[in-house]
Order: C-alpha cells, then sequence, then structure tokens
C-alpha cells in the first residue's frame, strides 16, 4: 500500500521587523518584514495568509504596486518583485544596490509602474516594472550628499506625453530634499533626475516623509509631511502651476523668505512648482518614527486629509486641519501601556487601512498593534498577530493533549498559543508568561495539566512559573468540557491561582499577587473570548508569576525537559569545561536537585524523556546516552555511545512506542537506533540512516505509527522542513527509510520541530497530525499533515 502525504501549512506568526517602512496596506492585505520572511496578512490583519522566501538578508521595506505585485527590499541592496497568479511567486529578483535599501516609493505614470529606491550608500534609483512580463529596466539614478532614511514621491501629469516627478527624501541631514524629474511617454524616458531645493525647519535628523497623493494634475495642491528626531512633524505645501510668462526656465530654484512661512520654488520646463511651510506640529515627547496620510479617514473629526504620526513616546497621534481654528490639530492619540521597558520603547511605524477605518502600529521588538474606528465614533484597541521578534530557540506542546503550544526566543519573551474556532479555525496568543532580560533558550511543561512550565535562559538560574486565574478561566472558556482533562481549569483550580502578576520595572521576577478586585479583568477576559487578545493585554496581563528558581549550573542553560507523569525534570548548561557537562535531575515537587549525571564530555545539547522515563543525551562531543531510575529512586547509565556522527548531534527524539529513537547531526545525517526490544541491545545503530545536503537541526517522531511505518519531521540548516517514512520489515528489522516530502521552506535554520501529541481523524477518514515548526527568521508555523492511504 501507497500513502500520499498532503500538507497545509495552517498558521503563521512572527513579529515585524524594527524598521519604520516596514509595512505596507492595500486592498489586497497588509505585508511586513519579519526577519528575511515577508509576511502577508489578510486585510484584516487578523491572519496571516503566507510567507514569501527569497531574501538572504533582514527585509528592510515592502511596498505594493499593485493589487497583485508586491516589491521588497534588503539589508544586501536586493530588491525583489512578487506576483500573484493565483499563487505568490517570486518574479525578478536583482541587487541594485551595493548596500541596505531602506526605503522604497511606488507610482504610476503612462500606465507604467515605476519603483523609487533609496539606498544607505547614499543612492537613489527608478526603475520602470512591466508586471505582466516581469521585465525591469533602470532608468535613473543619482547619488545623495547624505544617508537616506526615507522617500515618497509623487508625480504631476502635464500632458499625456509628459509628467513631472518630484521625490522627498529624508535622512542625516536636517532639511527634506527634494528631488525632480521628467518623464517622458514617447521615448519612455526619464530626463535630468537631481537635486532641487532643500526644505529647512528641522533640526535633526529626518526619519519619514509621505506625500499626501502620489498622483496630481497640473494645477492641483497636495501635501507633504516630514517626521523628525527633534520630535516634531512638519507639513508643507505643495501647488503647480504654469508659469505666466510662458518662459521655460529649467532647474531654476528660488526660496521666497518675504514672510514667516518661507516658500520655495522650482521652475520644471514652462511649470512652477511651490513648497510652502504649511504648519509645525509638535505633540510628540520623543522622536517621530513615521508620518502617513489617508484621504479616506472614516473618523468624523477628520477633514479631507488626516495625518498619522508615530513616536518613540508610545502614542500614534491622527491630525486634521481644524477650519474652525485654522490649525492642525491631533483629535486622537493612540498609546501602549505597561509591559516591561523593552516592549514600551514606542511606535516605530504606523499605517491607516485603505478604507480609513483601522490602524496597525509594530514596535521596537516587533510587537504588533491594531485600532478599529466603530459605530460611536472611536477607536477601539483590538487584536491583531502576534509573534516573536527574533529567532524561535524551542517549541513545545502541552502534554497528553497538546491544547496548547508553548515557544520561547531570543527576543526574550516566552509565549503560549491555542487553536480558537470561528469562521476559519487558527491559532492565537493567548498568554505571555514570560517577558525576561535574557534571550531564551529552552521550555518545558512540568504538569500534565499545563499550568506550569520551567525555562532557561542566557543565566544560571532555572524559573518555574505556575498560570494565574486568567489563564485558567481562559482555558476553561477556550477548551470544551468534552476534553478528558478539563476538570484541570475548574473553578476550584481557578481559585488557587494568583489573581495578577506584578513585575518591577528593573525587575526580572514576575511576583503573584493572590487578592485584587478582578471583576474587570474578568469582564474583559469574557469578553474577549474568542478574539484576538492585544498586544497590551498580552504584555502585562498574561504573565504567569515565578514560583521558584532553581540553582546548579554555573553557565547559561542550554536544554531541559521535562517527565510530568513523576514531576521530573532534567537541565544542562553551557560546558566550558568537562564538569560543567553534567546534566541535573529535579524533584519539581520538592523545588530541589536530585542527582547529578555525569557522562559528557561537551556541552549536552538536548534532553529528552521517553514515554515511560528514560532519559536521552546527546551532545557536542558526538554521543548519546540513556539514563534509567531505578527501585531507587537512583538515576543510572544504561548506554553511551561515542562517534556517533561526524560532527556535533543537535537533537535526537524518541518513537511513540519507545522502540527506536533518533539523533540529528550536523554531518547531515539522521541516524536510527534500538531502543527497547528483545532483539536488539539497547542503544545499538540498526544501520539505518538517512544523508540530506546540509546540516540536520532538529527532528521529531510523529505521535503513532501508520501502515507498519513511522513518520519523521525533519528542519535542516537551510531552511526546510522535510519529512521521512521509516517502514518496518517485521517487528524487530527495519526495512528502509524513504524520503516523502518537503512541506516548507523557511527563511533560515530550522530550530525546533515538535509532532501534537495526538493524531486526528480528517474528514476524509484519513491520519492527520499537527507538526509545529520554528527556526531563526522569528516564524512559527503549524502544519496540518494528512496522510491518504491509496491502495
Amino acid at each position: 500500500m501507497n500513502e500520499r502525504i498532503e500538507t497545509k501549512l495552517c498558521f503563521i506568526a512572527g513579529g515585524c521587523n524594527r524598521v519604520s517602512s516596514i509595512a505596507d496596506w492595500s486592498n489586497s492585505g497588509l505585508s511586513y518584514g519579519c526577519q528575511n520572511t515577508v509576511i502577508i496578512l489578510d486585510y484584516e490583519g487578523e491572519r496571516a495568509l503566507c510567507t514569501l522566501q527569497g531574501h538572504s538578508s533582514i527585509v528592510r521595506t515592502t511596498r505594493w504596486v499593485n493589487q497583485d505585485t508586491l516589491v521588497t527590499g534588503d539589508a544586501l541592496g536586493i530588491i525583489c518583485l512578487w506576483k500573484k497568479n493565483p499563487l505568490w511567486s517570486l518574479v525578478h529578483q536583482e541587487k541594485v544596490h551595493k548596500d541596505a535599501v531602506v526605503s522604497i516609493a511606488t507610482f504610476s505614470c503612462f500606465h507604467k509602474n515605476f519603483i523609487v529606491s533609496a539606498s544607505s550608500e547614499a543612492s537613489l534609483a527608478i526603475f520602470q516594472v512591466e508586471t505582466i512580463s516581469s521585465s525591469w529596466t533602470q532608468m535613473a539614478t543619482t547619488t545623495l550628499s547624505f544617508l537616506p532614511e526615507s522617500i515618497s514621491a509623487t508625480i504631476f501629469h502635464l500632458s499625456e506625453q509628459k509628467s513631472v516627478l518630484l521625490i522627498a527624501v529624508g535622512g542625516t541631514d536636517s532639511a527634506v530634499v527634494i528631488f525632480s524629474a521628467e518623464l517622458c511617454n514617447d521615448d519612455n524616458s526619464v530626463i535630468d533626475l537631481s537635486e532641487r531645493i532643500r526644505l529647512h525647519g528641522h533640526h535633526d535628523w529626518i526619519r519619514d516623509v509621505s506625500f499626501c497623493q502620489s498622483s496630481c494634475k497640473l494645477g492641483d495642491t497636495t501635501f507633504l509631511a516630514s517626521g523628525s528626531q527633534d520630535s516634531t512633524v512638519r507639513i508643507w505645501k505643495v501647488y503647480s502651476q504654469a508659469s505666466t510668462n510662458g518662459i521655460s526656465d529649467n532647474g531654476e530654484s528660488s526660496l521666497l523668505a518675504d514672510s514667516f512661512f518661507k516658500k520655495y520654488r522650482i521652475h520644471i520646463g514652462c511649470n512652477i512648482f511651490t513648497f510652502t511651510s504649511e504648519a509645525l506640529l509638535a505633540e510628540h515627547e520623543d522622536r517621530v518614527c513615521s508620518v502617513r496620510w489617508s484621504t479616506n479617514c472614516k473618523d468624523p473629526r477628520s477633514t479631507e486629509r488626516a495625518l498619522l504620526s508615530s513616536s518613540c513616546d508610545q502614542s500614534v497621534l491622527i491630525w486634521s486641519y481644524m477650519g474652525t481654528e485654522g490649525v492642525w490639530m491631533p483629535f486622537e492619540r493612540l498609546t501602549s501601556f505597561g509591559g516591561a521597558p523593552s516592549t514600551t520603547a514606542g511606535f516605530f511605524g504606523a499605517y491607516f487601512s485603505p478604507q480609513g477605518d483601522s490602524i496597525w502600529a509594530h514596535g521596537f521588538l516587533g510587537q504588533m498593534y491594531c485600532w478599529k474606528l466603530t459605530q460611536d465614533g472611536e477607536w477601539k484597541s483590538v487584536g491583531t498577530v502576534s509573534g516573536h521578534g527574533k529567532g524561535v530557540s524551542e517549541l513545545c506542546w502541552k502534554p497528553v493533549d497538546g491544547l496548547f503550544l508553548a515557544s520561547v526566543s531570543l527576543d526574550q519573551t516566552t509565549r503560549i498559543f491555542a487553536p480558537v474556532k470561528g469562521e476559519k479555525e487558527t491559532f492565537i496568543e493567548i498568554a505571555r508568561p514570560q517577558v525576561h532580560g535574557h534571550d531564551i533558550f529552552t521550555v518545558g511543561f512540568v504538569r500534565e495539566d499545563g499550568l506550569e512550565l520551567i525555562s532557561g535562559a542566557e543565566e544560571k538560574v532555572i524559573r518555574i512559573f505556575r498560570a494565574p486565574r486568567p489563564f485558567v478561566a481562559q482555558c476553561r472558556q477556550l477548551f470544551s468540557s468534552e476534553n478528558s482533562h478539563f476538570d484541570n481549569y475548574s473553578l476550584e483550580a481557578e481559585e488557587n491561582a494568583a489573581v495578577v502578576v506584578d513585575m518591577a520595572a528593573l525587575g526580572l521576577t514576575n511576583k503573584a499577587i493572590f487578592s485584587q478586585d478582578e471583576s474587570e479583568n474578568r469582564a474583559q477576559l469574557e469578553s474577549s473570548t474568542f478574539h484576538f487578545l492585544t498586544e497590551n493585554t498580552l504584555s502585562q496581563g498574561t504573565l504567569w508569576p515565578e514560583v521558584a528558581k532553581l540553582y546548579g549550573h554555573g553557565n547559561p542553560i542550554v536544554t531541559c525537559n521535562c517527565f510530568p507523569p513523576k514531576k521530573m525534570a532534567a537541565s544542562a548548561c553551557q560546558a566550558q569545561a568537562c564538569k560543567d557537562a553534567c546534566i541535573i535531575i529535579w524533584d519539581m515537587d520538592k523545588r530541589e536537585k536530585k542527582q547529578i549525571l555525569y557522562c559528557h564530555d561537551l556541552t549536552v545539547t538536548r534532553l529528552v524523556f521517553s514515554m515511560h522515563g528514560l532519559l536521552l543525551s546527546v551532545s557536542r562531543d558526538r554521543s548519546f546516552a540513556i539514563h534509567r531510575e531505578d527501585s531507587n529512586g537512583i538515576w543510572t547509565r544504561v548506554v553511551h555511545r561515542k562517534n556517533i556522527h561526524q560532527r556535533i548531534i543537535y537533537d535526537a527524539s524518541w518513537s511513540h512506542d519507545e522502540r527506536l529513537f533518533c539523533t540529528a547531526s550536523r554531518d547531515k545525517y539522521i541516524k536510527f537506533h534500538w531502543a527497547i526490544d528483545e532483539n536488539h541491545c539497547i542503544g545499538e545503530y540498526t544501520n539505518i540512516c538517512y544523508m540530506f545536503d546540509t546540516g540536520v537541526r532538529c527532528i521529531s517522531f510523529a505521535p503513532c505509527g501508520f501502515n507498519s511505518s513511522y513518520l519523521v519531521a525533519v528542519g535542516l540548516e537551510n531552511g526546510r522542513v522535510c519529512l521521512l517514512q521509516l517502514r518496518m520489515r517485521d517487528e524487530h528489522s527495519i526495512d528502509r527509510v524513504d524520503f516523502k516530502a518537503t512541506i516548507d521552506i523557511q527563511g533560515g535554520c530550522v530550530v525546533s520541530v515538535c509532532f501534537h501529541p495526538h493524531s486526528f481523524i480528517s474528514k476524509q477518514g484519513n491520519v492527520a497530525f499537527l507538526l509545529a515548526a520554528g527556526g531563526i527568521d522569528a516564524t512559527i508555523r503549524i502544519y496540518d499533515i494528512e496522510i491518504d492511504k491509496c491502495k
């Protein structure tokens, strides 16, 4: 019998890069960069639709060309053009700059699409993009006298054959620099791209510039906004007119300073373009990171044009021209509050939705915020997607039933994701137990109910956390009473938990508070059931209290693993000497060290308990060892085999029946070994292995077998997530191992793969699994794997 394996990506989570021009919102969705991956959300910003892989470095900017074409730039100066037809694909990739692409602007002219890009090498370039044929033509380039931070472009249509392009550039110069060029339709050329004027007024670097409209006619008036590190926003009025004397003064510019508001003029051909200082907006208290216009803002207090500004003072302001007062005023202030200092460093970008009824923003560590305009005319904070801002370190499903997934990351947070049912079943972040001051490397659940977990970080301490009362109540609402472990979330369990958690501004310990009026919190929880939690709620309202610290290691923790049936845990740290390469067994009930195991010579990279409590360890010394607890509670070594691989062994995994285990190494091999079998010695090599074309970083056995076979998920250093099928000849011998599929390619090394502890039966009656994977591209992905049995 042959099996066909079908896979589907059902969930993506990833934070936003710390760049002000990283995102763009169109009717096709919201795009942003997550490390070297581009993520596209649905229009509402509630669900990730897909990821685009093509960049090999940090994505710096994304811009929509039209409804089905996206352009992105990265830190190596590479620009990628993506096309949807009907799936997204990379249609063109080119290294157009020697250094990072810092900003991209797009515009249309003569029914053609153009791209303007600015680079940190102090250059500016214009390209014509033919979206149908995917052709790419460089039209003009110029150098800058400063380093750019942001660009914005607008086109003035003079006739059917000629248009004028104005480009505003902000950067390390305190002036907004205006470039202009003429576009000719007859010979398809860009003429005289050069600097024209400098708009003075700011006193520090300019972080963002934005034209109100991307296309105008001669005689129209538009506006230009600039945001600076001097904490101010300036608005410049831009209007065009034909020269009254009809004489061509091409290239001439002038400054009229006969009034308080300076006027700058550019003469291009027989036309004059005038820039006037319209307003100085000084409501922010820290540097302004982004400015964006909307001509379609649905807020009744807004006029024809609304301006959105974000700042490191933790506020997003919506500005509009108040005709009665004759001034620009902010009519709404949107803020973030609470949480650790690293999560409250302000907003790095904010964007209007195309319909003007939503605002999306992102912060210092990749956190994302969303506000929607209610029928009452108020901006309400709503949940949006969330994810880690740096590489994922480890993933771990809740034991036994896998009701939720825990993840830790180099962004110094621990997060919990759970499935929710709605129009489309998806996962959401329901808690953030730990917001730490160190990179976190490992996580595990201490108890089978999932209400207690441990984590190890770039410190010598293992921390134990227990779920607070709101989390227990939320679990009771999210997970139906049909679940066998539903009693774990009873009212009695809720009453015994801490009410809330308090963390000092300069501390690392989450302290439990057992008495507080929680009526407001409970009301918010009940109202948010089956909805996304807001970033403010996640960062300060879902922390777990720390109940204990485990001391014993002398170096940063590398790995830990728990055995919930016996309330035990094992941990290991970085080994700078042979004595440091020990394994500590912990009694989690007594919160004390039970035994120290000495076996390896170098750092232990992975610890894995089997279903019956065998402890498997692998190490940088290319060896593995198995320890077992005897009837007296003493751990003894069962086997220790050296030089199993030629390079470091990264990971290991037990089969569901404890008959086999496998090891994964940087030498590109996966090797299978016997565990408990009457015909073989424990740890005996099966002589079955599989070689990839790159190092193997992580591995996981599926929770059950099928057709006398085992399914194995593999994460590789080149970003691929693969599936292998290990076929058995009989109970005591292996036939072969087959490569089944590459189910995804992530944006970098896959660090952790983890099967859900249960298998499922699909609607078609086939065996199905859930697989979680995370890597250095900071994304968490969950795949639905279905095995279709074809005779």
